[in-house]
């Protein structure tokens, strides 16, 4: 096993988010969503639990229409966010699959109830004010593909459902206050292709199992 150490590697440039959302979210298919579509009521629920814990009302950008604003206290919402095109959401059929919000003025804490998200194959909530702990929930999305957190203010451990997301092509954490370690079961994340977990404070050592990750591209570790 390999100390971390502070150091700046020559990595190569990482292209630019759609080429990279083309390669990690490859599986997305068609998005649409048909005008009459009932929108899960799971993932509405979801969707507002986040506009409410985020500071929804606060967003630089809520659409165009009433959309977000829509959501009630209880998690419900007189919009329907498939058929009604809300802002950042991405759906097939009547499911959200794609959740894109990122430098969007989103503070508090990611909700456990993201989790519920389960049809979502995208998720990037980038370079946002985003504080507390990542939910362990996050691991129920077993179908994500993308997910991209960094340049917020994100603190505690990574959680060990986030490592067993073995479906992920690109994960990005960086520019956080994450702690903790980078486990051996790292390497069962054969699909990742991006992996960026750089300016945070983890410790320990880097485990020998990132060499079965035979997809992986781009890896930046420095902190």
């Amino acid at each position: 096993m390999r100390a971390l150490r502070r150091h700046s590697p020559s990595v190569p440039p990482a292209p630019r988010l759609p080429l990279l959302m083309l390669l990690a979210v490859s599986q997305l298919g068609h998005v649409s969503a048909s005008p009459d579509a009932t929108t899960d009521l799971a993932d509405v629920k979801a969707l507002c639990d986040l506009y409410a814990s985020t500071g929804g009302p606060g967003w630089k950008s809520s659409g165009g229409g009433p959309g977000w604003r829509t959501c009630h206290a209880d998690g419900t919402a007189a919009g329907n966010p498939c058929a009604n095109k809300w802002f950042g959401v991405e759906c097939m059929g009547t499911r959200v699959t794609g959740l894109i919000l990122s430098t969007n003025g989103l503070t508090g804490s990611i909700p456990d109830s993201i989790g519920q998200l389960t049809g979502l194959n995208a998720l990037d909530l980038f370079s946002n004010g985003l504080t507390g702990s990542i939910p362990d929930s996050i691991g129920q999305l077993t179908g994500l593909k993308f997910l991209r957190l960094y340049n917020n203010s994100l603190t505690g451990s990574i959680p060990d459902s986030i490592w067993q997301m073995t479906g992920l092509g690109w994960l990005g954490l960086s520019d956080n206050g994450l702690t903790g370690s980078i486990p051996d079961s790292i390497g069962q994340m054969t699909e990742l292709v991006f992996l960026y977990l750089y300016n945070n404070d983890l410790t320990g050592s880097i485990p020998d199992s990132i060499g079965q990750m035979t997809r992986l591209r781009y890896l930046d570790l420095r902190f």
